[in-house]
């Protein structure tokens, strides 16, 4: 019987991975991620899905690490992470919580500097003043 190689191991801890993700099993899903990392590095998408992962479930100072990772492997992802920042602070503001949409916005621009979470988090900031 042939083993696999550790590319085809990490891919398939990966898969597993995301399988979790999209059933909402988050914190079963970030040790599949974390070991198909361990294994292959660069895994772009490992290290983004992750970092969300992560800050689903609170984990917000290593979620940071690892979005970050993600951008420096692909920077391409940058406008991925912009993205998942914006939908999810618009999401928050939307179920009522606009002090939180804000400190999310906030957290997103630490982690990727950008003119459109900027630009949103103005307007979130001037809708909290006329409350």
């Amino acid at each position: 019987m042939f083993e696999k190689n550790s590319k085809d191991l990490a891919t398939d801890l990966f898969n597993k991975a995301d399988e979790l993700l999209e059933a909402n099993r988050l914190e079963e899903a970030i040790p599949y991620y974390q070991r198909a990392i361990e294994i292959d590095p660069n895994l772009p998408l490992a290290w983004l899905n992750c970092g969300v992962a992560l800050l689903e479930v609170g984990e917000y100072k290593i979620a940071k690490s690892y979005l970050r990772k993600a951008i420096q492997i692909a920077p391409p992802l940058r406008e991925q992470v912009v993205a998942i920042f914006i939908s999810r602070g618009i999401q928050i503001k939307e179920q009522g919580y606009l002090t939180y949409a804000i400190d999310y916005l906030e957290f997103g621009l630490e982690i990727v500097p950008d003119h459109l979470l900027e630009k949103l988090l103005i307007v979130f900031r001037i809708e909290k003043e006329e409350q």
